[in-house]
């Protein structure tokens, strides 16, 4: 009992670390995976107390978007779908409108990643619609975020650009910084497609300075894929730096992932972990994209 009532300054400093996090994940193998399961279900009680009034499903139901989260960060994005879906039709039993709207903004990517783009947009619409109903502020820039990626995968730029400014700043405004660099990445993206040139250059070298600034290269694999994909053809210099960042960030979260899923499979679970193997293996082989 001492040894324990011995750690309280280290657990202190624990939990100065983790009030500024947006997010958690709890992992766990074999006999593990259920207390992974329970730790999930205990942060989050604790960080939306005011869901118990939702009815005794609603441990449940954030067990289940932590499991989602999990399976999708392991690559598995259509039992992360499925876990959703049933999260979805639970809510609506017990009229929890506020864990469905981050259901619906979160099974929104997940749809666009199987290539299920319309319903994904009208799923982050549906997130937004709910968002709008509780002044969740937070759930409807998750569903802003949600929105983008189907626009975009549609070939609806305007409606994309529109979609990523929102979710960055609803994201700036509740803390989720890289969240919010990656819809301006997206944002810059979609400037680029709408041939707006100057506009693409501009955004990009701010964001630039921005992550520079406030060093935030760590694990940003997905922002610094986006910003290579806008430079590149612009011809800027950093460029090729942009898309070394991106698959060593991309490699070194695989080496932390290895212990649950194959380091290879990682590699290729997803989209965008695809096309940056692609990329740097063309690049490797001096191919070039056409």
């Amino acid at each position: 009992m001492q040894a324990v009532l011995a750690l309280e300054p280290q657990v202190i400093a624990w939990a100065q670390e983790f009030a500024r996090m947006e997010n958690a994940l709890f992992l766990g193998r074999g006999l593990h995976y259920p207390i992974a399961l329970e730790g999930a279900l205990k942060l989050k009680e604790i960080s939306y107390i005011h869901d118990q009034a939702a009815g005794s499903r609603s441990g449940m139901i954030t067990a289940r978007i932590n499991q989602a989260h999990v399976q999708a960060t392991l690559g598995n994005v259509a039992g992360a779908r499925d876990l959703l879906r049933q999260t979805i039709e639970d809510c609506r039993e017990t009229g929890n409108r506020r864990m469905e709207a981050a259901a619906q903004a979160n099974i929104s990517g997940l749809l666009t990643e199987l290539g299920d783009c319309e319903t994904a947009y009208a799923a982050a619409q549906e997130g937004l619609r709910l968002a709008a109903v509780g002044g969740d502020s937070r759930a409807a820039a998750w569903a802003h975020n949600g929105a983008q990626y189907a626009a975009h995968a549609m070939g609806r730029f305007e409606l994309a650009l529109q979609h990523a400014r929102l979710a960055e700043e609803g994201l700036r405004a509740h803390s989720a910084g890289a969240a919010a660099w990656i819809n301006a990445g997206a944002a810059a993206r979609n400037l680029l497609a709408l041939g707006r040139v100057g506009e693409t250059r501009d955004a990009a070298e701010a964001l630039l300075a921005e992550v520079d600034a406030g060093d935030g290269w760590d694990d940003a694999f997905e922002l610094a894929y986006l910003l290579h994909e806008v430079l590149a053809p612009l011809g800027h210099p950093r460029a090729g730096e942009l898309l070394s960042k991106a698959h060593h960030a991309l490699s070194a979260y695989a080496d932390k992932m290895a212990e649950h899923v194959p380091r290879e499979a990682f590699m290729r679970s997803l989209a965008l972990h695809r096309a940056i193997g692609q990329l740097w293996e063309d690049r490797a082989t001096g191919r070039q994209r056409r």
